[in-house]
């Protein structure tokens, strides 16, 4: 048992894991996955499906007995009851700020122009595709077990800056690729908000609005060019001027990336969603795996002339 002491702002709340109080529970959170869905619950009780996957995920293929029975749902999308994003951009506090400006670029080996680190090598993205395109212009070295190159330590950025090895060898590239596997609506992952905290700068592909959710001029988006080769031909005019590349951190010195995901704000945002709701005439998904699927308009990239298609 964990009990919530005001971290929320004044909404406290005890989050269990003994299924013994399932019946005095207010909100069972439940996953798409889990096999054995409980047997009785309170007219006053919610139901809350919990994911952080996108719906091209197995996870989201749920039962058609089971998506119907669910009040409220907890994922990355902003049309979510609970929205539980993957990493959050806040401001410094005066005391933290950083005043002192930083040579990045004199920092970083010419020889090392992007990185990516990735262990799915086919995915509904697509961006083994264009990751492939961009190497026919630039130089891209692949760690993990989609490239030929190794860290020494787990390949993937899920584990920084815990894996020390492999934060190190993020930061020493002057570009991370930050590519999701599934272009969706809101779909931005931990990979993403940990590129940040690095001190290198990400270039995206996926499907959420950036602008919104990132620091000012921190990322480079590549959905924002025709094609590899135009958006390789940048990141060397970036790499070249080292005023346009230290313009990229000029951010860090009044905004910070919190990792927090996933507990903290799970539970804060859910113990405030709760006690607000008057729990009368809460409304039931009618199949919640298909409102999904609709609002999150999942599509692979799409080469240039190839005919443009969406996922189910």
């Amino acid at each position: 048992m964990w009990q919530e002491r005001g971290e929320c702002g004044g909404a406290p709340c005890r989050v269990l894991y003994d299924k013994a109080f399932l019946r005095e529970a207010d909100a069972v959170v439940i996953r798409p996955t889990v096999r054995r869905l409980p047997r009785a619950r309170t007219p006053r009780q919610l139901w809350v499906l919990f994911s952080v996957e996108a719906p091209t995920h197995p996870e989201w293929s749920i039962a058609r007995g089971r998506r119907g029975i669910f009040n409220w749902t907890m994922t990355y999308h902003r049309d979510s009851d609970v929205i539980m994003p993957f990493g959050r951009v806040l401001p410094r506090l005066p005391h933290h700020r950083q005043e002192r400006e930083r040579d990045h670029w004199s920092e970083k080996n010419a020889s090392r122009l992007a990185v990516w680190i990735t262990s799915h090598c086919e995915t509904p993205s697509r961006r083994e595709e264009y990751v492939a395109a961009l190497r026919r212009v630039v130089d891209v070295d692949v760690y993990g077990s989609c490239g030929n190159l190794s860290s020494g330590t787990r390949d993937t950025i899920v584990y920084m800056p815990k894996e020390v090895s492999s934060f190190r060898l993020g930061n020493s590239y002057m570009f991370y690729l930050a590519f999701e596997n599934s272009v969706c609506e809101d779909y931005v992952t931990e990979k993403f908000f940990k590129a940040l905290a690095m001190d290198v700068v990400p270039v995206v592909l996926g499907g959420a609005d950036y602008s919104s959710i990132a620091p000012p001029n921190s990322f480079v988006a590549a959905m924002d060019f025709a094609s590899p080769v135009l958006l390789g031909a940048h990141l060397l005019s970036i790499a070249r001027n080292r005023s346009l590349y230290n313009s990229f951190f000029a951010w860090k010195s009044e905004y910070q990336i919190d990792l927090g995901f996933p507990f903290y704000p799970l539970v804060c945002d859910l113990c405030r969603k709760l006690h607000q709701s008057s729990r009368q005439n809460v409304r039931t998904y009618t199949d919640v795996e298909s409102w999904f699927r609709k609002v999150s308009r999942c599509h692979p990239w799409q080469r240039p002339g190839r005919q443009q298609s969406r996922l189910p």
